[in-house]
C-alpha cells in the first residue's frame, strides 16, 4: 500500500472505530493535507506566531472591551442612571453594575 492510501486507511479506520472522531470529522482534510505536505520549520514557526497573535488579540480585545463597558457603567452610574439601564445598556450583569456601584460608594 502507498503512503497516501495507508495514511487515508488509518483516518477511515479511526473514524469508523470512535477513535478521534469529533477531532477527525472538524479537522479530517487538515490532517490529511499536513500529513502530505513536506514539513518546513520555518512555515510551521509562521503559522505558530500567526495564531499566536490572532488568539492573543482575541484575549486583548475581549479583555479592553470588558474595561471599556465597566468604565461606561462607572460614568453612568454616578449621574443617576438606575444600575438595571445600565446593566442593560452596556450588557454587563446587574450584578457585576451593582459591585461598580457598590465599589464607587466605598471611596
Amino acid at each position: 500500500m502507498r503512503l497516501e492510501e495507508a495514511i487515508r486507511e488509518a483516518v477511515r479506520h479511526c473514524m469508523e472505530n470512535g477513535i478521534m472522531t469529533d477531532f477527525l470529522e472538524q479537522h479530517g482534510s487538515e490532517v490529511n493535507n499536513m500529513i502530505f505536505t513536506e514539513f518546513n520549520m520555518d512555515d510551521a514557526k509562521a503559522i505558530w506566531r500567526e495564531e499566536g497573535f490572532e488568539e492573543g488579540f482575541e484575549e486583548g480585545w475581549a479583555e479592553g472591551w470588558a474595561e471599556g463597558l465597566e468604565s461606561i457603567a462607572t460614568h453612568l452610574l454616578p449621574k443617576g442612571m438606575e444600575p438595571e439601564l445600565v446593566a442593560k445598556y452596556t450588557d454587563l450583569s446587574i450584578e457585576k453594575v451593582q459591585c461598580l456601584s457598590e465599589g464607587m460608594t466605598q471611596h
